[in-house]
């Protein structure tokens, strides 16, 4: 399916051993239990900002956003365009309540205020959630990484969990935020890249492409009845303001960036900047699979491989038509 340059190699490779320098770096100033879990509470705002916004995004966006968009429409944007309405009336409350009475974690103040049983429900929840969220996000990025290396999906696997668990177990979160400063740069940068090229690779340019969606209604949030048992625009409305209200509002992975940050208004400016990158981000991905549907449907395009799913378009174009040296970045972001 494609032929991955050795520079390509290098590139992932050398980002896996970075990551485990970060956790090894930081390993040293891992002295107490606030610094290990809370970096301390002197991350700057613009670099909590960005660990929010690429704890936010994961494979799901990377693989599942085009393929989505590519398939059908935009529908699943509008989760995510909901986020920054609840967040507005959310963070001014939740952010200075978290840093005043939370030590190290969200539960800690669940108990306080409702009791111990609250705790131990809401805890074992985002354990058990967090579990299944990450079977997920592993096996759609060793998917993919298995498609573009021609590697063992179970060898990737392995190695991107011991090399997680060693970022996360010697450098704490300072490690980690910092590690996310860097991937979520990384995938910023394929992401544009990657609409810079669809958007002049068929012969017409922008406006070709822009056509096309237009005339096989691609960028669209539709379907808008009131039909529950379908995935249309107020479910994902609905869904959108639940979910904003679930990880924003209670989430550890959020609120313990909260902690990180040097003070309320650092903790406030940093929830507001990752949820300003995230929502532009989405759509670029959502937009990254109209360009795709735009790009195969003319006629100088190549042939897709017959029996090729919606989401493995994507990982396919990078494979086969992007430079060496991109396509090495865009993998390792």
């Amino acid at each position: 399916m494609n032929d991955i340059h050795w520079i390509d190699y290098l590139i992932v490779f050398a980002s896996i051993a970075s990551a485990i320098g970060v956790g090894v770096y930081f390993a040293h100033r891992q002295k107490d239990t606030s610094t290990y879990f809370a970096a301390g509470g002197k991350i700057p705002a613009w670099a909590v900002g960005m660990s929010i916004f690429a704890t936010l995004i994961s494979s799901v966006t990377f693989l599942a956003y085009p393929g989505a968009a590519y398939a059908g429409n935009w529908i699943l944007l509008v989760q995510g365009l909901m986020v920054p309405l609840v967040l507005l009336a959310l963070i001014g409350v939740i952010v200075p309540l978290f840093r005043k009475v939370v030590k190290l974690s969200t539960y800690e103040y669940f108990e306080r205020r409702f009791g111990l049983f609250a705790r131990m429900y809401s805890s074992f929840a985002f354990t058990l959630g967090h579990f299944s969220k990450a079977g997920t996000v592993f096996f759609l990025v060793s998917m993919a990484l298995a498609t573009f290396l021609d590697f063992n999906i179970y060898a990737i696997v392995i190695v991107l969990g011991i090399t997680i668990i060693i970022l996360t177990l010697l450098g704490g979160m300072e490690a980690i935020v910092w590690m996310d400063v860097a991937q979520g740069g990384l995938l910023i940068g394929g992401g544009v890249i990657c609409v810079i090229l669809l958007l002049f690779l068929p012969e017409g340019g922008p406006s070709e492409v822009l056509r096309i969606a237009g005339e096989y209604n691609k960028i669209d949030v539709g379907p808008y009845d009131w039909d529950f048992t379908q995935l249309t625009f107020i479910v994902m409305a609905l869904n959108g303001i639940f979910y904003a209200l679930q990880k924003y509002g209670t989430d550890q992975t959020i609120v313990q960036r909260y902690l990180a940050a040097k003070n309320d208004r650092d903790a406030k400016k940093a929830a507001y900047i990752g949820v300003m990158m995230s929502v532009p981000i989405w759509t670029m991905f959502m937009f990254i699979g109209t360009c795709l549907f735009a790009y195969y449907h003319t006629s100088e395009a190549p042939g897709l491989p017959d029996g090729l799913k919606a989401d493995e378009v994507f990982p396919y174009f990078i494979s086969n038509q992007l430079p060496v040296g991109i396509r090495g970045l865009i993998i390792a972001a």
